[in-house]
């Protein structure tokens, strides 16, 4: 668990910038194992390593225990809501895309922005 709550977005994005890349990947199941990863200081250190670095974000939405195309309306509801709040905590570093897998049939989400897709889905 010590693991988990020392989890940092930052300090790996300039692991990743160190080691040549230039766009970066960001898993938003760490929202739920360590709410902390994504909070407004991380985000906010994000945004400037991504202009201090010329670098960009793709987002790769939750997938643990999301289930979007379950029969049961209750857990199909709450899995799109999951899905939408982490593409709207992510929106400020304006991802390049947001990448849905796992409901058998995998879904890609590919915009110039994540949250145009979120606008064009309500």
């Amino acid at each position: 668990m010590a693991d988990l709550l020392s989890f940092d977005f930052p300090s790996l994005v300039k692991r990743a910038v160190n080691a040549g890349f230039k766009c970066v990947e960001l898993t938003l199941d760490m929202i739920y194992v360590a709410p902390s990863s994504l909070s407004e200081d991380k985000i906010e250190k994000l945004t400037e390593l991504a202009e201090k670095f010329e670098i960009t974000y793709t987002a790769y939405l939750p997938l643990w225990s999301i289930e979007p195309a379950s029969p049961v309306p209750h857990v199909r509801e709450s899995s799109v809501k999951a899905l939408v709040e982490s593409i709207k905590m992510v929106e400020e570093l304006n991802p390049l895309t947001c990448v849905a897998c796992n409901w058998g049939v995998g879904l890609r989400v590919y915009t110039s922005s994540c949250p145009t897709a979120l606008k064009e889905a309500d």
